[in-house]
């Protein structure tokens, strides 16, 4: 009813406090739909592409690729689009592809194993910018540490929680995860997720960026020259471990999807 200077104060007239929420939930259910099915689609036409190049002759592969991939995204919906994959190529349903779980499959305590093995005990080089370092936790990078003392059990905390989360490892395939985590250790966190960002989490690509970048210290600083050698064979050594990921891993697809689900917004910030 109305209440002086023609204030309406019926239950209709007063606003739902929980309704900008509501609404703002209902918008972020819709993009993560949105980008879920974006990412499935991403999917199956890799699925798609690795089903035609076994069923065509690689000089017709192409061709035929090219011509199932236009059809797939021509104006239809995405069941239509996966209805009619499955049945030219038996790839998974929209419903058996929609409840991968795309979190990844990074597994921290092998991560962290690998990258203690190349940091060492302690270290207090005069030419390492990072000064006192134990385990590979630089007294420079985590000043509120008492790195002298540091444990190796504290040390592995440590990487979880400022390196490993920061860089968003756990939403990573494990060979990106790797790669990603021993940057962020090596490089820090900031550059460890310019890295990814610039090379939209290619593996091998990340690899290359880091053997740039480690030139790149030394052509500005020659006193780095003294661990060129080091980083290198750092490099080397996740090539290594990124390999023998892959030979390990008799289903690729999870891969794939692990490594699309990190460069999709509504699913990184779930």
């Amino acid at each position: 009813m109305p209440l002086g200077h023609g204030l309406d104060v019926s239950a209709s007239a007063i606003p739902n406090p929980t309704e900008p929420f509501q609404k703002a939930g209902a918008r972020t259910k819709q993009r993560e739909k949105y980008n879920q099915d974006k990412l499935m689609l991403t999917i199956l036409s890799s699925m798609v592409l690795d089903a035609a190049y076994k069923n065509n002759d690689i000089d017709n592969f192409f061709d035929a690729a090219g011509t199932f991939i236009e059809q797939l995204f021509s104006g239809k919906s995405i069941e239509e689009s996966f209805e009619l994959a499955s049945k030219t190529y038996n790839t998974p349903s929209y419903e058996e592809l929609s409840k991968v779980d795309f979190g990844g499959d990074a597994d921290f305590d092998k991560a962290v194993e690998f990258v203690l093995e190349r940091e060492g005990l302690l270290s207090n080089h005069s030419s390492d910018r990072g000064g006192l370092t134990k385990y590979g936790i630089s007294q420079k990078a985590n000043p509120d540490v008492d790195v002298l003392n540091l444990t190796r059990e504290d040390a592995i905390s440590i990487y979880k929680e400022r390196y490993w989360d920061s860089v968003g490892a756990d939403k990573m395939d494990m060979a990106t995860a790797l790669v990603a985590f021993d940057a962020s250790v090596n490089h820090g966190v900031g550059t460890a997720k310019r890295m990814v960002a610039e090379t939209n989490g290619d593996v091998g690509a990340m690899l290359n960026w880091r053997l740039d970048f480690y030139d790149n210290i030394v052509d500005r600083d020659s006193s780095q020259s003294v661990f060129l050698n080091g980083w290198n064979n750092r490099i080397d050594h996740l090539r290594d471990a990124v390999r023998s990921i892959y030979s390990s891993e008799d289903n690729k697809a999870p891969v794939v999807a692990a490594a699309a689900a990190q460069n999709t917004p509504a699913l990184a910030l779930s």
